[in-house]
């Protein structure tokens, strides 16, 4: 079940998109993992191009809440490919997306992927790895991590809307037909590399220019702030804004159990 509340959330959520020229038509799959309940986290927002209900493998509406969580052994199949859109190529794609609370301790952490691209997230690094090459990002934390290519001198691995680290355009081999799963990647064998932790949101198609990213980035941010989707759980909302929007913001760090002291006094 869905409210009329966040109803009106997702309602100013499309108006951003479609307020930043060529930002939603770039934007081919997106999935908010809405709801409590897998009949209604399954269905994807925006659906250009793959099913138009994701595959659950192993997920069940207790791993519901303000997104998605997996123990590593759960994964999504969007059916959706890169070589099924066109102009889709190593010169011209994004994939996205959004994590909150902790990220895995495992060597590997394909938080989504098809083989050729995938995004590899875990406490010591985070990655965004194409064809055979891949960018290393130099900013901590969890939240939006966004790999975009516009053009073959241009590819970057986001932090947020602004923050980016820079690669170098590798145009080996061909743009997979493997389908992009999430909370895994995709190989010619199977899923693998599991992701371990909380998804909120997920993107796939074209490339997004620096200014489409920031737009991007800040229609998230106020999704999910107005959805209460941070790293940390409060029920006052005074205490929820002062621990996964303030102390952020200024760089600094709190604990659930001091998130829960301060939540208490309010």
């Amino acid at each position: 079940i869905i409210s009329e509340e966040h109803v009106g959330y997702v309602d100013t959520f499309m108006k951003a998109l479609r307020l930043e020229a060529g930002l939603r038509e770039s934007i081919k799959r997106l999935n908010i993992f809405a709801g409590t309940s897998t009949n209604t986290a399954m269905v994807p927002l925006i659906k250009d191009f793959g099913d138009d209900i994701e595959k659950n493998y192993n997920f069940t509406s207790l791993d519901v809440e303000t997104g998605m969580t997996s123990d590593g052994q759960k994964h999504i199949d969007t059916g959706i490919s890169l070589s099924e859109i066109p102009s889709v190529s190593f010169a011209n794609f994004h994939t996205s997306i959004s994590t909150k609370g902790t990220l895995p301790s495992t060597s590997n952490g394909y938080a989504l992927g098809n083989g050729g691209i995938k995004i590899n997230l875990t406490n010591a690094s985070k990655k965004l790895e194409y064809a055979a090459s891949s960018i290393t990002s130099s900013h901590a934390g969890t939240g939006l991590m966004l790999g975009t290519a516009i053009s073959s001198s241009e590819t970057k691995l986001y932090k947020g809307g602004s923050s980016s680290d820079a690669g170098s355009y590798d145009g080996s081999g061909s743009i997979s037909g493997l389908n992009f799963i999430i909370f895994g990647d995709n190989t010619e064998q199977g899923a693998t590399g599991g992701f371990a932790g909380k998804i909120s949101l997920y993107s796939i198609g074209t490339g997004l220019t620096s200014g489409q990213v920031a737009a991007f980035n800040a229609a998230i941010a106020a999704l999910e702030t107005s959805l209460k989707r941070g790293d940390y759980f409060a029920s006052n909302p005074d205490a929820w804004k002062w621990a996964n929007v303030g102390v952020p913001a200024n760089n600094g760090t709190v604990t659930q159990s001091q998130v829960n002291s301060v939540n208490n006094f309010m």
